[in-house]
């Protein structure tokens, strides 16, 4: 999760959620790539609305498991549809104690991304792999170098394309409770198609991200790899189908 938007103003619990079509090209690489196996225990933290294990899918692995603060109910109701038998565990990550977990793939709090990652890299069994999406200039910093150090990646893959966080727009009077999520680029309803208070949205920020990837255990003195995704034209056509599906919702309300 990401964690400012334009404005500067922060998201509760930085609650920004991941667009699908990047995050089915994540689970794609990790597949090819070796990082995600088949059977594989899985874990996703600060898991939002489950976009990470919405496409990893029961059939390739059914030993899936999800912690966050707060567990929305699109989470719930994807969980009840799925076959997974892992559990969804709601408190912080930072606490979070079960393992061992062969695969820990997500979207973590800037503000706690490298306490994330130490925590993370703790519950892998050996050889396991955690792959975090964050911004490129996380490996940048005074303190950096002594963490890179520690904690050296296997592989960084850089995105193609910046991502737009999708905006979570919601009414300000809170016993009505109307909230939808629309593409980026989508303008904001002014007022609450239900009760006609005004309404809010967290935002998106504008970085360049990129997936970080670590293995439990690496050998010495590897160097990690600088590849890419190229996921650009799978989310044009994401936009363009959740921008018709939330137009058709709103005019039912």
């Amino acid at each position: 999760m990401s964690a400012t938007n334009r404005g500067g103003e922060r998201a509760e619990l930085d609650a920004f959620f991941t667009p699908e079509p990047l995050a089915e090209a994540i689970v794609e690489v990790l597949k090819t790539d070796g990082y995600l196996c088949e059977g594989d225990r899985v874990l996703e933290p600060s898991i939002g609305l489950g976009a990470f294990v919405k496409f990893i899918g029961s059939e390739y692995t059914d030993e899936v498991h999800g912690c966050d603060r707060v567990l929305r109910k699109p989470l719930l109701e994807l969980w009840e549809k799925s076959r997974y038998v892992g559990d969804l565990c709601e408190g912080d990550f930072l606490q979070y104690q079960e393992q061992p977990f062969c695969c820990i793939v997500g979207n973590p709090p800037l503000s706690e991304a490298q306490a994330h990652i130490e925590h993370g890299i703790e519950l892998l069994e050996p050889y396991g792999s955690l792959a975090f999406l964050l911004r490129l200039n996380f490996l940048a910093g005074i303190e950096r170098g002594a963490f890179y150090e520690a904690y050296p990646p296997d592989a960084v893959y850089v995105l193609d394309k910046r991502p737009s966080f999708a905006k979570v727009v919601h009414c300000t009077e809170k016993k009505c409770g109307w909230r939808v999520i629309l593409p980026p680029m989508e303008k904001k309803p002014a007022k609450c198609p239900k009760c006609g208070a005004k309404t809010d949205c967290t935002g998106s920020d504008a970085c360049e991200y990129g997936v970080f990837v670590w293995r439990k255990h690496p050998m010495r003195g590897h160097e990690p790899a600088i590849r890419w995704i190229k996921w650009a034209e799978r989310y044009k056509r994401w936009a363009k189908k959740l921008r018709v599906e939330q137009k058709k919702m709103m005019e039912e309300t």
